[in-house]
């Protein structure tokens, strides 16, 4: 199973294809487009009716069956069995918006864009609900589904946790550490020796 935008059609004529696999990184001055972009491919991918200013079409590859998704989808742990939300068929949920089964395979099989399977399948944070993904967080199930915010992937991963703490020592003279022992998860920073070596608080994650 694959899904890739290929192309983006801009409204003045240019067309720019899209390398697959790879990545394309969108440049530009402050108030050139560039998040009114990435908002318009998300509404096209979902195929509403809201009016496009700047682009005109955006080309999507959608390769594989309703099964290759769904096992996909389940390899990723998004899987809900017998959920009561969807009629007690199994959802998939990274949103907490679940969609059914029988649902996720109609939309697959008949919709020429994600539609509602965006959510499932593509990673949208806007400017203003960046400052949100660091905030605590419930600790993660890895038995139940996979690690939707960035705290609850460091969660499982010591490795990246003590590389993230060098890089905040560097940069703000703190070293910090998430806090593994509360019910929501957060950074915990240490004020520097010099200053108070016996003196910890908690480093405000809306300031990092």
């Amino acid at each position: 199973m694959r899904v890739a935008v290929s192309s983006l059609e801009l409204k003045d004529g240019t067309r720019v294809e899209l390398a697959d696999p790879g990545i394309t990184i969108i440049v530009g001055p402050n108030n050139s487009g560039k998040t009114q972009v990435l908002r318009e491919i998300v509404t096209a991918l979902d195929g509403g009716g809201a009016p496009l200013k700047l682009l005109s079409a955006v080309g999507l590859n959608k390769e594989g069956s309703a099964d290759d998704l769904l096992d996909w989808l389940k390899q990723e742990r998004l899987a809900r069995p017998n959920d009561p939300r969807t009629g007690y068929e199994t959802s998939y949920d990274r949103t907490g918006y679940p969609i059914g089964e029988s649902t996720v395979r109609g939309l697959w099989d008949n919709h020429p864009v994600l539609a509602g399977l965006r959510q499932l399948l593509v990673g949208y944070h806007p400017t203003e609900s960046r400052q949100h993904l660091v905030g605590g967080q419930p600790l993660p199930n890895p038995y139940e589904y996979s690690a939707l915010r960035p705290i609850q992937a460091l969660y499982g991963d010591r490795e990246a946790t003590a590389r993230l703490s060098e890089l905040v020592e560097r940069a703000f003279g703190v070293p910090i550490t998430l806090n593994r022992y509360e019910q929501n998860c957060g950074f915990t920073g240490a004020c520097p020796a010099s200053r108070n070596p016996s003196l910890h608080h908690r480093v405000p994650t809306s300031s990092r």
